[in-house]
């Protein structure tokens, strides 16, 4: 009895197995992933992707649709012949690509839509949204979706730092100290302060390696005619402000 029991769970099982292989094969899902590298994906329709670390596409094989799915950051190049058609249909909102160059990031970790618009423009439904869901994405200009507070925000991009995890240099034009310190605070998680508060109104300009935070901090502070000071816990920059 025993052994004609595990014989029919085993048979059960190998059933279950070829449903779901044949669901997977049915379906003709492709998924890219990258793990602690870039990685560059071309699509069915000559579009590129390059995924961010840890990030993934999902897309069907036969690209009918040229509907995509990302988890994670990607900078998107749209083939001449898609623009219009390709779309990143993720599960809160759907992005029309009429454009031919994009920077998108669904991150689950910090519950953040982040759709920038390089070359181009898109268009944008926020799913299961009452209200307004259809926005217009310029040439320039960002939208971020807050998917737990729904609070969505479009605003004019500054500078292209949201691609410094592909280029591994930043960039700042007419910063403040102030805002160039949140931002790095934010991107490294370490403390950056200053010793007086004249120094937060000084402004940067240049474009900076961000392979090492004491380097980039100490060539903002040259620029800026400050002082660096390096201790276990945080960065401070010295000085009486900027002359």
């Amino acid at each position: 009895m025993k052994i004609n029991h595990i014989i029919s769970l085993t048979l059960i099982a190998i059933v279950i197995i070829g449903l779901i292989i044949g669901n997977i094969f049915k379906n003709g899902t492709e998924i890219i992933q990258s793990q602690n590298e870039l990685k560059t994906v071309i699509l069915p329709d000559s579009s590129i992707l390059i995924l961010g670390k840890n990030s993934e596409v999902r897309f069907n094989r036969k690209f009918k649709k040229q509907q995509i799915r990302i988890q994670g950051k990607a900078h998107i190049q749209v083939a001449d012949q898609s623009i219009g058609s390709l779309m990143i249909d993720q599960s809160l909102v759907k992005i029309r690509l009429k454009g031919k160059e994009f920077y998108f990031n669904d991150d689950n970790k910090n519950e953040i839509i982040d759709i920038v618009s390089i070359d181009g423009s898109a268009r944008i439904d926020l799913k299961k949204m009452s209200g307004q869901s259809l926005f217009t994405l310029e040439q320039g200009d960002e939208l971020r979706f807050n998917t737990d507070t729904k609070l969505i925000q479009t605003l004019p991009t500054r500078n292209q730092n949201y691609l410094t995890w592909k280029t591994q240099q930043v960039t700042f034009k007419n910063q403040t100290i102030a805002e160039v310190i949140t931002e790095l605070n934010n991107r490294f998680g370490m403390s950056i302060k200053v010793n007086h508060p004249d120094i937060n109104h000084c402004l940067v300009n240049g474009t900076f390696p961000t392979e090492d935070l004491s380097i980039l901090l100490q060539s903002i502070a040259n620029s800026s005619n400050l002082e660096l000071n390096h201790t276990s816990a945080s960065f401070i920059l010295l000085g009486k402000g900027c002359h």
